[in-house]
């Protein structure tokens, strides 16, 4: 399991079918501030039921007077875990790459899977993007994680995800810059599966060649239905570095029915005229459909579309009411949209926006759709 946003400040709301019920009582815990600061979570959860967060940030050494310029600087990916019955453990940082120009930052922008056999898998990335994996019980220990392997080829990396199906394959996608004529800074999306635990990969496929012309690529999401289809969902624009792409943008999605084998299927989500759509998550419900939502920063309005046919083919798309997208506010290509199912079926949505009588400021928002 696995569920990757950022967080600030928590205004919970419970909805069904994304309508708005009032006067629920919060059910989440008082906020937790850990002693290292950073941004770009990732949280999974293992089969103990342990949770497991990383995140990015930047360490510094050596300072020295009077201007206190460091001697050496590395960006880290920070780890802890906790059970229900246990205290957050002590931070740890648990890969460090030393940085080229000390102060020139590179966000590690961790990505991890917890597998069933209690293998946590991660990917991260400097100026590459990187897989590596450690068990659950010996993942505070620097040590305990495998040589990592590189995923990109020749291009600088960027964004990336990574997932595992019951037969043991690892689904990892990434984006790497493969500029051209028409597009000077494309960070193409690239798949690759691995067979034996990520020690070897398969040869890189562009996801984003099969739609022309091939663009640049942003938050990519892996997603495995119950039918163990494979699905990839992201944002398709000029760019793709620095936290996104640039306008015009849209949404794609992509599914293969044959383990990433072949990719036969892949759709446009957003409407021919939603040129600012960004922040897409994906999640199946209790009745096999498959739900997709995003952001249409243009009309500051949350999307969603559902696919009862394995993502074949896609429902014309709604918008979720009482519920305003951050944009018009906060003007960034940083956030993201997490959509996650419970063991009841039930889908939950966190994002950063507001509601109709605080309009003036945003709040991380839960949504649950019944």
């Amino acid at each position: 399991m696995k569920y990757t946003f950022s967080f600030f400040l928590v205004f919970a709301l419970v909805l069904s079918s994304w309508q708005l019920a009032h006067g629920q009582a919060s059910p989440w815990s008082e906020p937790y501030t850990f002693e290292q600061s950073g941004w770009f979570p990732g949280i999974t959860t293992d089969f103990s039921g342990r949770v497991h967060l990383f995140w990015s940030q930047s360490r510094y050494y050596g300072l020295t007077p009077p201007d206190s310029r460091p001697t050496s600087g590395y960006d880290v990916v920070y780890y802890t875990s906790k059970t229900t019955r246990e205290a957050w453990s002590p931070v740890t940082d648990i890969i460090a790459i030393p940085q080229y120009n000390i102060g020139s930052v590179e966000v590690t922008r961790p990505n991890p899977w917890a597998a069933p056999d209690g293998t946590l898998h991660l990917t991260y990335r400097n100026l590459d993007v990187f897989y590596t994996r450690a068990l659950a019980w010996e993942a505070a220990s620097p040590g305990a994680w495998h040589k990592a392997s590189r995923l990109n080829i020749r291009n600088l990396g960027y964004f990336s995800d990574v997932i595992q199906d019951s037969r043991g394959r690892l689904h990892a996608v990434y984006t790497e810059n493969q500029p051209d004529e028409n597009c000077r800074l494309c960070y193409h999306l690239f798949y690759r599966y691995s067979d034996d635990e990520g020690q070897t990969w398969s040869l890189p496929f562009d996801l984003s060649a099969l739609k022309a012309p091939p663009l640049g690529a942003a938050k990519p999401q892996l997603f495995l239905d119950e039918q163990e289809n494979l699905h990839v969902i992201w944002e398709s624009g000029a760019g793709g570095t620095l936290g996104g792409v640039v306008e015009p943008v849209h949404i794609l999605h992509a599914v293969s029915f044959d383990s990433g084998q072949t990719w036969p299927i892949v759709h446009v989500l957003s409407q021919a005229g939603e040129h600012t759509a960004r922040n897409p998550a994906l999640a199946q419900d209790r009745q096999g459909r498959l739900v997709a939502v995003w952001m249409d920063s243009g009309a500051n309005q949350v999307v969603y579309r559902i696919s009862a046919t394995h993502g074949r083919s896609w429902e014309p798309p709604h918008t979720i009411a009482n519920v305003a997208a951050e944009r018009q506010i906060h003007n960034t290509r940083q956030s993201a949209y997490a959509l996650v199912g419970d063991s009841a079926g039930n889908l939950h949505l966190l994002m950063i926006g507001s509601l109709p009588e605080q309009s003036t400021s945003l709040a991380v928002l839960h949504l649950t759709w019944t």
